[in-house]
């Protein structure tokens, strides 16, 4: 039976439906309750009648919902049977304004809050306010419509509704407001998912071009000084893919990138970015044309002595060129990058496992 339970639970997909349900069980359990303390305080056997057949009517509006899917229809149907039949006809069975009734003709009304939203919700409260304010005022001008209870009765009939009703209501406000968090939790999640990728390579994790060339254009032109960009690519990468096929040319795209994000320093304001193909290129922030191509060394020298699993007799070099991003003779990002691109396709055969400063 659990198993079952927790596999039927598993298939509530939305949170209307695993509202319904959770609606559903509290009203279930509220209305069998109400049926064993109406026959327990030995009220009338029209009260104890009309509290059973609550429940029962609750329980088949459940069965036909999980048979038909039709959640909203039948969370509808539920409210309207309890507030304009259920309800009424307990109200008078089982001492009016005078019990616990009230309570639960409160709770009726805040069920249909729950209802999807329309003018279907809306004329439903309106109706549903209006049978049970009629309910009070029939029963103030006819009190022989009314079944009298004692007065010790009423007083434990209006314990037991309130604390019953209390526990309802808290339960559903409570699921409710934790499933509204997890919604919203689940919705940021899949934001910042979709930021991630929006932003980033799949395959290496790195930037990708997009996003560099905002970069470029609304962080690094605006304080050049301090930045410096490398473009480097892997050396015969076509040639590593021909012979140890797609699968390994991956694998070291992936390490590369992986390798350059441990040098990347993001907070530091630095971009790393796969520029497309095996071009990958690096914006450095340093206090010194020196120590950034020191670093852009550092990275190369780390290439290079990368080891490959399966593959210990290739040996992984990359190349490419290094600029300042203050010269004056470049004039925007665009020139930039393409400046630094054909440099380095013109160089990428002559000078392998090396960086060359184009500005020197």
């Amino acid at each position: 039976m659990a198993d079952f339970l927790k596999k039927f639970w598993g298939k509530q997909d939305t949170l209307d439906k695993m509202l319904f349900w959770i609606i559903f069980l509290i009203c279930c359990i509220i209305a069998t309750l109400s049926a064993i303390f109406t026959a327990f305080e030995g009220l009338s056997t029209w009260a104890t009648l009309a509290s059973a057949c609550c429940s029962l009517v609750i329980i088949a509006i459940g069965i036909f919902a999980a048979k038909s899917l039709m959640y909203s229809q039948c969370y509808f149907m539920m409210c309207a049977v309890l507030d304009f039949f259920l309800l009424p006809l307990l109200f008078f069975f089982c001492g009016g304004s005078l019990s616990g009734m009230p309570y639960y003709l409160i709770m009726g009304v805040f069920l249909v809050s729950f209802c999807a939203p329309g003018k279907s919700r809306t004329i439903l409260f309106i109706a549903s306010l209006v049978v049970i304010v009629s309910c009070f005022f029939i029963g103030y001008l006819h009190p022989d419509y009314v079944v009298k209870i004692s007065p010790e009765d009423a007083f434990q009939d209006i314990i037991v509704s309130f604390v019953v009703v209390c526990v309802g209501i808290f339960f559903i406000v409570n699921f409710v407001i934790r499933q509204y968090k997890k919604e919203v939790l689940n919705k940021e999640l899949l934001v910042s998912k979709l930021d991630f990728f929006s932003n980033r390579d799949v395959l290496t994790g790195l930037f990708n071009r997009r996003y560099l060339m905002n970069f470029l254009e609304n962080i690094v032109w605006q304080q050049r000084d301090n930045f410096y960009i490398l473009m480097i690519s892997i050396d015969d990468f076509r040639e590593i893919i021909g012979n140890q096929g797609y699968i390994f040319g991956d694998e070291v795209l992936l390490n590369v990138g992986h390798e350059l994000l441990r040098f990347e320093n993001e907070e530091g304001g630095e971009c790393a970015a796969r520029f497309g193909g095996n071009d990958i290129a690096y914006v450095i922030r340093a206090k010194s044309e020196r120590e950034a191509f020191a670093r852009a060394e550092s990275f190369r020298q780390k290439v290079y002595d990368m080891e490959w699993k399966d593959h210990a007799d290739v040996k992984i070099s990359v190349s490419g060129v290094f600029a300042s991003c203050r010269s004056h003779d470049i004039k925007n990002t665009t020139q930039l990058l393409h400046m630094l691109f054909n440099m380095h396709a013109k160089n990428s055969e002559s000078r392998k496992n090396q960086i060359r400063n184009i500005m020197e």
